[in-house]
């Protein structure tokens, strides 16, 4: 087992040890699907562990060996965002399991935070939605701008906080897909191809980034366009190859 705690968090130290022992039995389950989220009072104190799904035979090898592991990658890249002013709910540790000298599961630990998932904003009334996309809008610039690259940015990815005056303020999480460097105006637009799927919200955010940045809108608006088309492409094939591997073993 390999574990690290951050200093802040000092006493969830036994709580971490005992993780691979009581997960499965213990916590209130907030999300489960590729991955299993969990919340845990621990000394007074509501923590969100992440269980990640266990890895391929060749992938334990290569997380062994070569690459670190997802929660590892999460919990550097979320104090990375943090030093650079950016929210996420604050990294507590990770706890990393070895069978016969591979990796074989690995959990991350955080702080719990009442903000919402972005998504739900679609439910919301139309001024409310409005407030919250402008200020959104900026949050995304001032990634860029900071040389963030979430490489799963989406509205699931992001949570929201609405204040009283209407303004909001944002977090990342799943954080382990993160590039951290120089943005150019391709990379930049590439970057949202995840969020475009509302041909609405594309236009929306094409206008107010390009305004924000001082570039062109029609340049913006077909950028992130190509970059979606990109994206919805390689999905419905990678859709269809699961479809035909599916058929395959059927047969």
């Amino acid at each position: 087992m390999k574990m690290v705690v951050h200093e802040h968090y000092a006493f969830l130290e036994d709580f971490m040890r005992e993780l691979p022992f009581r997960f499965e039995s213990d916590g209130v389950v907030l999300y489960r699907g590729r991955n299993c989220v969990k919340t845990f009072w621990v000394e007074g104190v509501r923590v969100v562990v992440k269980q990640f799904r266990r890895p391929n035979p060749f992938n334990r090898c290569i997380y062994a060996w070569f690459r670190k592991s997802k929660a590892e990658r999460a919990y550097e890249n979320a104090l990375k965002l943090q030093q650079l002013g950016i929210h996420t709910p604050d990294p507590a540790g990770y706890v990393e399991i070895f069978k016969h000298g591979v990796l074989f599961s690995c959990y991350l630990v955080t702080s719990f935070t009442d903000y919402e998932p972005l998504k739900q904003i679609t439910v919301e009334s139309q001024e409310e939605r409005k407030l919250v996309f402008e200020d959104f809008v900026h949050f995304v610039v001032r990634l860029h701008e900071k040389g963030v690259c979430h490489n799963d940015l989406n509205l699931s990815n992001v949570l929201y906080k609405q204040h009283v005056n209407g303004s909001a303020d944002f977090m990342l999480i799943d954080v382990n897909r993160m590039k951290f460097g120089r943005m150019n105006r391709r990379a930049c637009l590439a970057n949202v191809k995840r969020l475009c799927e509302d041909p609405r919200l594309t236009y929306e955010l094409s206008v107010r980034y390009a305004a924000l940045r001082g570039w062109s809108v029609d340049q913006c608006l077909a950028g992130m366009a190509f970059f979606r088309a990109l994206f919805s492409g390689k999905m419905e094939r990678k859709r269809q190859l699961k479809q035909w591997v599916k058929g395959g073993k059927k047969s």
